[in-house]
């Protein structure tokens, strides 16, 4: 699990496994039929009704360069202990398609010192849990995978199991490596 105070490494292949040029991920108004517009990414809990921004903006897709975004996200002591959902809300065009998906990782987060004091610095009203999403029937590239170490999936739901994060982004996927 993660643990209030720590650190969280998130990388994230935004390439599509190669298929994407780099004006598909790094221009949201790429002329391009298959693009990403935006990605943000918050922690989300029902059980502790939090809405807390990890990343949001159009800087993920231009920090740096390459295919892999890096994200050092260090969890706020205030974080109560719970299950949380580290939430992708991505805005993307494939194949001439608008489609906003929803991908919610199941995180539980430890607190041994809580500090009582309610997070305040970037959080949002809680929305509630699921959220309405639009994704595409298919996956543009083929079936998503999972592997390795790191993660289980059930279904559509994926829960993390450890405290790094390797995810390939594909347009309306999000797949472990």
């Amino acid at each position: 699990p993660g643990h209030a105070g720590s650190n969280i490494p998130i990388s994230i292949d935004v390439s599509g496994n190669g298929k994407l040029s780099e004006d598909s991920f790094t221009n949201p108004s790429s002329g391009s039929s298959t693009h990403y517009i935006m990605l943000e990414i918050y922690l989300v809990s029902s059980e502790t009704n939090v809405n807390m921004t990890v990343s949001s903006g159009p800087g993920i897709f231009t920090q740096e360069n390459g295919t892999v975004r890096h994200i050092n996200w260090d969890i706020p002591t205030c974080i109560q202990a719970g299950n949380h959902n580290l939430t992708f809300y991505e805005s993307s065009v494939i194949d001439g398609q608008s489609y906003f998906i929803i991908t919610p990782i199941t995180i539980p987060i430890d607190n041994t010192s809580p500090s009582n004091v309610p997070c305040t610095e970037g959080t949002h009203e809680y929305l509630g849990q699921p959220q309405a999403s639009s994704p595409p029937p298919q996956p543009p590239f083929g079936e998503g995978q999972s592997q390795g170490e790191g993660s289980q999936t059930s279904g559509a739901e994926t829960t993390a199991v450890g405290v790094s994060f390797w995810l390939l982004l594909v347009p309306g996927i999000l797949s472990w490596l």
